[in-house]
């Protein structure tokens, strides 16, 4: 009994350790990156799109006007999903107390709303990672996400990827918790919170879908226990976004689930190219394409899916995020195989899920780098595994030439 009890003291502790060292990781990554974003916006140009300027402060000024989110026709707002004019206008409160003119936004509100943001991506990467396989593993994605260099080009800019991205995170570390303790309201939580995303990005629809899918295809247990998760979820994702639906239905008679941007990116309805390149042609337009021309498109998809590794909004800067991705995509592809083989395996699955979903999304629709992005941090855990293995192997050296040494003593 005294070994039990000292075998269970042991291991507490141990524990405690692990989470000791996870938080001292995590209180390091997360000011570093806040330098590493503050120094990069002094040296670059601000790369916030025309949306911003054009479309999200005036939609922003409406809401605090009282007048609630609308285009600038006057109409409601039905492009985007309402979440990151909600969020401008709140920046623009704390710019206007700062002393800024209610046309702009101070730097330091929208850097310092970017860095909280991107501190909880981060401690949602690394919590995720801890549950996977422990506190090495979790260290090293904090390192490999926190250090991930387009978060520290994008981060210095006003987007609405960036909240939409930690929200995802928290989505899918919710899940993962809910598929090991079996309780429905983890499921829940992770749909809740997805529909939160959503408001941020319509994007989200689709990595809803993906995780349903794989929650159907890959969660064990019997019918009523593998079906009672994926409702859950998607029931809380229904719940958080219906009121936004519905206020657009009664405003315009018109069914919009995220904005017009996701009906005709993600499914396809408009069928005609918005831009000279082609880039509008999306959702099933793509599966029509491929049946009239299947080698033509096929190669078609390939050159997008490709462009989606470096691809910017303003063609800038794009040798540069072909450099920074490249090693990300090495890292992933040397951990990719030891992942899928581990005990949490099922896990990797789900992170590989999102990244699948975020490269198709990019390659389907608009193909930029920086919607490849999200798929590429949400991997974190399986990009660590590489840099995690040879750190491991450089301890067992260490330790067997220590032992080297007290037995020559």
């Amino acid at each position: 009994m005294a070994e039990h009890i000292e075998a269970g003291k042991a291991s507490t502790s141990a524990k405690r350790r692990s989470i000791l060292y996870v938080l001292i990781a995590l209180a390091v990554i997360v000011p570093i990156q806040a330098i590493g974003v503050r120094e990069v916006h002094k040296r670059t140009p601000d790369i916030s799109s025309d949306d911003f300027k054009d479309f999200y402060i005036p939609t922003a000024k409406d809401i605090l006007n009282g007048n609630g989110p609308r285009m600038p026709d006057g109409k409601i707002l039905v492009h985007a999903p309402p979440g990151y004019p909600y969020y401008t206008a709140v920046v623009l409160s704390i710019s206007h107390a700062l002393g800024e003119p209610m046309d702009g936004v101070t730097d330091s509100v929208m850097w310092i709303g970017n860095v909280l943001w991107n501190a909880l991506c981060v401690a949602a990467m690394m919590l995720l990672a801890y549950r996977l396989a422990g506190a090495r593993l979790a260290v090293f994605t904090g390192l490999t996400v926190g250090f991930y260099p387009p978060v520290f080009y994008l981060s210095q800019s006003a987007s609405p990827q960036t909240p939409f991205i930690a929200l995802l995170a928290w989505s899918l570390y919710f899940l993962y918790i809910g598929h090991e303790t079996r309780k429905v309201r983890w499921f829940a939580l992770a749909g809740g919170v997805m529909g939160l995303a959503g408001l941020f990005q319509p994007v989200a629809l689709a990595m809803l879908a993906m995780l349903l899918a794989y929650l159907l295809i890959f969660f064990r247990g019997s019918v009523p226990g593998r079906l009672a998760g994926p409702a859950a979820m998607l029931g809380a994702f229904l719940l958080v976004i219906a009121p936004w639906s519905i206020y657009v239905y009664v405003e315009q008679q018109q069914i919009i689930v995220l904005g017009d941007v996701a009906s005709s990116h993600l499914v396809g309805i408009s069928g005609e190219p918005s831009t000279s390149d082609g880039r509008g042609i999306s959702g099933f337009n793509h599966f029509r394409e491929l049946v009239r021309n299947p080698l033509g498109h096929s190669f078609e998809l390939l050159r997008r899916a490709g462009k989606c590794w470096y691809h910017t909004d303003s063609g800038l800067y794009e040798r540069e995020a072909l450099i920074a991705n490249l090693p990300f995509g090495l890292l992933l592809l040397l951990g990719l195989v030891p992942a899928l083989k581990s005990s949490w395996r099922w896990g990797a699955g789900l992170v590989l899920a999102i990244f699948l979903g975020a490269w198709a999304t990019s390659t389907l629709t608009i193909y930029l780098a920086r919607y490849l992005m999200t798929g590429i941090i949400i991997a974190g855990p399986i990009m660590a595994i590489a840099p995690l293995r040879v750190y491991e192997r450089w301890l067992k050296s260490r330790a067997a030439h220590t032992d080297s040494l007290h037995k020559a003593v």
